[in-house]
């Protein structure tokens, strides 16, 4: 093949490989969001991580708050003790900004560089805004790997999850009762 085809060709694959990596990570987020209205959606968290998966807090706070949590279970289940049906969050939503991936040479592996604005109100009522460096690690499923011509993408999901706190701020807030969910638009 043409030396410029295949240059062209990695490119894309690159390119895409960076667009599903963004994908997965805002799935994840929105995920994270409280209210949440997906009854599935801690078996949806689930499929977003490799089995062997890692997620941790990292620096003096949230090595000490979320500590090590190893494999797709475990993280799950720290995750559900901050998400419904827990009383934790009245109101949970990220943004984030600062967006750097990077992806390697053949496309089968991802770090992504975050930082991530929580704004929360607590079952207490108690309002708070938590700024957050993150560092992800994904990487291409080794199932999905292994059928490149399935004619489906690979499948992409978190190998490594850091998480450091930069800060934290309270403020007044009034939340918003019956809220009302943003419809898919028709085509």
């Amino acid at each position: 093949m043409n030396s410029s085809i295949e240059n062209l060709a990695a490119r894309l694959s690159r390119l895409e490989a960076e667009s599903e990596v963004r994908r997965l990570f805002t799935r994840y987020m929105q995920l994270c969001d409280v209210p949440q209205q997906e009854a599935d959606f801690a078996m949806q968290l689930r499929a977003l991580f490799t089995g062997d998966a890692v997620w941790e807090g990292v620096g003096d706070f949230y090595a000490d708050k979320f500590g090590r949590n190893e494999g797709a279970d475990q993280i799950v289940a720290m995750l559900l003790r901050y998400l419904p049906p827990t009383a934790h969050f009245v109101v949970n939503a990220h943004l984030l900004g600062s967006e750097h991936i990077e992806v390697d040479t053949d496309a089968s592996r991802a770090v992504g560089r975050w930082i991530m604005q929580q704004t929360s109100i607590y079952v207490d009522r108690a309002p708070q805004t938590i700024i957050a460096r993150l560092r992800i690690g994904f990487a291409i499923d080794a199932a999905s790997k292994s059928m490149p011509d399935a004619g489906t993408p690979p499948q992409w999901r978190i190998t490594h999850f850091q998480t450091e706190r930069m800060l934290d701020a309270n403020f007044d807030a009034v939340p918003r009762t019956n809220l009302q969910h943003v419809q898919e638009p028709r085509s």
